[in-house]
Formats: C-alpha cells, sequence, structure tokens
C-alpha cells in the first residue's frame, strides 16, 4: 500500500487512540492520513473492556480523580457529537454499577469506599440487602450490603473505533486500511 497525497499527519495503528486523534485533528482543520496495517479497530481496541468513571478506582492518586471525572464527561459530549456526524452510537451505556458484600470485613471496605467517594464529589449509596436486591434480583440473597455508584458508565471499544474513526473520515480524514 502506498500513501498518495500531503498530509500535515500522518497517524500508523486505526486503534480507539489513532481513530480519535484523527477525528480530534480533523477538528482542528489538520489534513490527516490513518494507516491500519488490517481493519480499523480490529486489534487491541477490539479487546477492550472500557470502563468509564471514577467510581472505577477512586483509591488512586487525585490526578486520576480528576482524569477520570474529565474523561467521562467528555464521553457524554462525544457521544452526542459523533451520533449528530455519523447517525450511530458510540456503544457508550450503562447506569451506574454495584459492588456487593459477601460478608462483614467486605462490609467495611464498601463502607470506606462509598464514604471515600461521597468526600470527593462522586455520588455513591450504601444499599441494604433489600435493596441491592431490588436493583438487582440475579444477586445472591446471601449478600450482606452493597455500594450503587450511578456515575459508572462502560464502553464498546469496537463500536466505539468504528463510529470515530467513520466521523474522521467523513470530516475529511483518509482513512487507509490493509
Amino acid at each position: 500500500m502506498s500513501v498518495v497525497g500531503t498530509y500535515d499527519v500522518v497517524l500508523v495503528g486505526g486503534g480507539a487512540c489513532g481513530a480519535t486523534t484523527a477525528y480530534f485533528l480533523r477538528q482542528e482543520g489538520v489534513s490527516v492520513a490513518l494507516v491500519d496495517k488490517g481493519v480499523v479497530g480490529r486489534e487491541a481496541s477490539w479487546a477492550s473492556a472500557g470502563m468509564i468513571g471514577a467510581e472505577s478506582s477512586p483509591q488512586r492518586d487525585p490526578w486520576f480523580l480528576a482524569a477520570t471525572t474529565l474523561s467521562k464527561e467528555l464521553y457524554d459530549q462525544l457521544d452526542e457529537d459523533l451520533f449528530d456526524q455519523t447517525g450511530r452510537r458510540i456503544g457508550y451505556g450503562g447506569k451506574g454499577h454495584l459492588v456487593f458484600a459477601a460478608n462483614e470485613n467486605d462490609l467495611e471496605e464498601i463502607k470506606k469506599e462509598v464514604a471515600y467517594q461521597q468526600s470527593h464529589g462522586i455520588k455513591a449509596q450504601l444499599l441494604t440487602t433489600d435493596e441491592a436486591l431490588a436493583r438487582e434480583p440475579a444477586l445472591s440473597k446471601e449478600i450482606v450490603a452493597a455500594a450503587w455508584m450511578p456515575g459508572g458508565r462502560f464502553l464498546d471499544a469496537r463500536t466505539y473505533t468504528a463510529t470515530v474513526a467513520e466521523a474522521a473520515r467523513l470530516n475529511g480524514a483518509q482513512v487507509l486500511e490493509g
């Protein structure tokens, strides 16, 4: 394959990072070629778990909390922007997550996690067993309690990468596969 043309930037690797970079560079008016040895999004991005939200790892350094909080806000907006441009959703979903306590030791850890998150402005709530079962009936009735984090989301990296690459292409990026 040969890349014919002149570009301000040639990105090698059409995964989530490369496709996203191509998209945002095109938003800034930069001419871009996105080159992948295979099909865009079919390498590491094809296997990504895609957890979004500060709730996923609240005990990390303070910069991590700020970065993941901002990341979620940006994904909220990006989902809308990419839908407007492509008519496709990015596979961004979920309505929070539960962390359950199987015993009293787990309960103490969950109480600490909920208190920590609340002290950092993250919505979190301790649920009784009955409240947790009402939210998720498939949980074991043996749990002691659960923590509810309503802000947690997930991203289907396969759908995301295909959609953001398409938006980059629609905005004028050259997407070259194979």
